[in-house]
């Protein structure tokens, strides 16, 4: 998911998020939340950039997933709720994309595959 997304459900700044990946240790807090949203997600077993791109889509409460990710509180049984009412949109979504042939995780991309690779040890 973009550095984006990870700032809004933890909700700090990006630059946070970035100090994280560089070895700063991230508040237990914040830590705890993203490990429950993380964890969330990865249960839903859905891609996660397809979710990304239609979480500011109104649910049925009149809210968004993004929305609820970024309360101050996290209501799991919404977010539970919301991740089932999106998953026709991200399934819908990701077979576009696939369709389209974008590049996805572990795909193999021409342009890279054709790059020389320094060894530096």
């Amino acid at each position: 998911m973009p550095v984006a997304a990870i700032a809004e459900m933890a909700r700090v700044e990006r630059k946070t998020i970035y100090a994280w990946l560089d070895g700063t240790d991230a508040r237990a807090e914040r830590a705890s939340r993203l490990a429950t949203v993380h964890g969330l997600l990865m249960a839903a077993g859905m891609d996660l950039r397809a979710l990304w791109r239609v979480g500011e889509r109104p649910l049925s409460t009149g809210l968004t997933l993004r929305q609820i990710l970024r309360a101050e509180t996290l209501d799991m049984p919404s977010v539970i709720a919301a991740l089932e009412e999106l998953r026709p949109a991200v399934d819908r979504h990701a077979r576009r994309e696939a369709k389209r042939g974008s590049v996805r995780p572990g795909a193999s991309n021409p342009i890279i595959d054709e790059v020389a690779v320094a060894d530096l040890g």
